[in-house]
């Protein structure tokens, strides 16, 4: 039995998160595309940014930590059978910058690979940590961007004992440079397999 609440796009009565309208809209901005990530053995993104209804979602998510926001994108996810390949045994998300969470309280990416986590019945580890600082990607060419993220993440943990793939899981994708970035971290420390799973494709971070 599904409570009925507020839409979280419009504010209408829904049962599922969106209302009618909105989940229509949601459901049109569904494009499961693959995504430019180096070091990963797959990468994904489910939904096209352009979208007013996907933008707003995010938005959601990384100024308000909307945990409801997070459960109908975990719910799109388990809806596309692409996006998570049955080899991942843990998942695991790409942080924040320090300021940006220190800002908002939230990291929208831990909220979604905790919600994808739960859906799956699968593991969420924190295996990233940001080290130094970095501007914000936004506005950034692609070189500069791959400039701007070099060196600065780190391994938290080894994770080279992990039998299977990971999944790591991130609110947007544009050029992959701090994905990339990611995935080259969590080579070194001894991961297998990584895939990566991002809710939207381009815009702007």
């Amino acid at each position: 039995m599904r409570l009925v609440s507020p839409c979280l796009i419009c504010g209408r009565r829904s049962e599922s998160g969106l209302c009618a309208e909105c989940r229509a809209n949601f459901e049109r901005a569904k494009s499961v595309s693959d995504a430019p990530v180096l070091f990963s053995d797959g990468a994904y993104t489910l939904f096209d940014y352009s979208s007013p209804t996907v933008k707003r979602l995010i938005f959601s998510l990384k100024t308000r930590g909307l945990r409801g926001a997070a459960r109908v994108f975990s719910d799109a996810v388990f809806a596309s059978a692409k996006a998570i390949p049955r080899e991942i045994v843990c998942v695991t998300f790409l942080p924040r910058r320090s300021l940006a969470r220190k800002r908002s309280g939230v990291d929208q990416a831990e909220l979604l690979a905790r919600a994808i986590a739960r859906k799956f019945g699968l593991p969420c580890l924190k295996l990233l940590r940001r080290r130094g600082v970095s501007r914000t990607q936004h506005g950034l060419s692609f070189e500069k961007r791959q400039e701007n993220v070099r060196g600065k993440f780190a391994a938290t943990k080894t994770v080279s004992g992990i039998r299977g793939a990971i999944l790591l899981v991130d609110d947007i994708i544009t050029t992959g440079a701090s994905a990339t970035e990611a995935c080259r971290t969590l080579r070194e420390a001894g991961a297998r397999r990584i895939y990566v799973l991002a809710m939207a494709k381009g815009g702007s971070r």
